[in-house]
């Protein structure tokens, strides 16, 4: 008899504990789902919210130490008006000094925007209602793009730690006595709105007429710019324009853009190694304008005219590539075949 009262006495504390673990990670699920709201309508807007939250799949693995769910979050509305209203999902919890605990929380924020699917047998006229539509979100869509994978200054500047040294040991470091390179640096440097990045510049051996930045605040002037430069304030624009690209945030959100593009997991090891390779790809005109406008204000700030910017502009123009010599490359960031650097200087002088 006794022995059966301790079988169901012990069946009992099974069921008892069982339901104990159920309700503590039902409890941090609905924490989960809570926390993501938040991320929703810190991307989406305010008037965002989980409708529903349906578990599936659910039951323990790894002995009873580890619980895992599948779940599908409700929107209360199509993301943007065009994307998706249902976002899948999966909890994993683990038992650690006998708590309860969320380890992972599997969900692609991404997918919020994905775009819909257009049937075959769609009209025209919706087709081009939704381009001209989608045509007035894109840069919207891209900025919440890039905050939805926006890296810390923590890491913005590890990252750039890392490429600064890959970078040097590729160019080697060089020197000058022509100009005072770190003091016109820190002077426009401390005009810059990002204090907090690790801000360095190195002058490098590289004979190319070139400079050029990378995210966390690195400058790179290649010898063969300071020999053809022959004024400070041509110096300070050309600083001022590497600066602005990492004032201005383009430097990182091409590392954002390319970590998307190659759909990558955003391990440390393949950011830094993403970046390293793209540092060298050109930037877009519209990019390149606002890094010039930019430029002129942090130089200009700093007690240095805007001339600097336009006869620094001068100097180029002999190195863009023409017809009469179209051998001539074009160089990263300064040089290419738009935006001229015509162009450029009657953008400065409106200044």
């Amino acid at each position: 008899m006794r022995k059966y009262i301790s079988i169901l006495a012990l069946l009992a504390a099974l069921i008892l504990l069982g339901g104990c673990d159920r309700n503590a990670i039902n409890k941090l699920a609905r924490l989960e789902r809570d926390k993501l709201e938040l991320q929703i309508q810190e991307h989406l807007g305010q008037d965002y919210s989980i409708e529903e939250f349906f578990i599936q799949n659910e039951g323990y693995s790894n002995g009873k130490r580890r619980y895992e769910m599948d779940y599908q979050a409700r929107l209360n509305k199509p993301a943007l008006g065009f994307g998706p209203q249902i976002l899948p999902g999966h909890l994993t919890f683990e038992k650690r000094n006998r708590q309860w605990q969320c380890v992972a929380n599997e969900i692609d924020l991404i997918e919020l925007l994905k775009l819909p699917q257009v049937g075959e047998t769609s009209q025209e006229s919706d087709l081009m209602g939704l381009i001209e539509g989608l045509a007035g979100l894109s840069s919207e869509l891209d900025k919440r793009l890039l905050d939805m994978t926006a890296l810390s200054i923590e890491e913005e500047n590890e990252i750039g730690a890392e490429l600064r040294q890959k970078i040097l040991r590729e160019v080697g470091k060089g020197g000058t006595s022509k100009f005072d390179v770190q003091g016109v640096f820190r002077k426009i440097r401390a005009k810059s709105s990002r204090r907090d990045l690790a801000w360095q510049c190195d002058v490098t051996a590289d004979r190319d007429f070139n400079a050029f930045a990378v995210a966390g605040g690195k400058t790179f002037i290649n010898m063969g710019m300071l020999n053809a430069l022959d004024r400070e304030d041509e110096l300070a624009f050309v600083i001022a324009h590497e600066i602005a690209h990492n004032d201005l945030k383009h430097c990182v959100e091409k590392i954002q853009h390319s970590v998307r593009a190659g759909k990558i997991h955003p391990l440390f090891g393949e950011v830094v190694g993403i970046a390293y390779h793209i540092y060298k790809h050109p930037y877009s005109q519209e990019i390149e304008y606002a890094a010039d406008k930019r430029g002129v204000e942090l130089m200009t700030a700093a007690g240095y005219s805007k001339q600097g910017a336009i006869s620094f502009f001068r100097k180029l123009q002999k190195y863009e590539p023409t017809e009469e010599n179209p051998n001539i490359q074009a160089i990263n960031d300064f040089i290419s075949t738009h935006p001229t650097a015509q162009k450029r200087i009657e953008r400065i002088e409106k200044m």
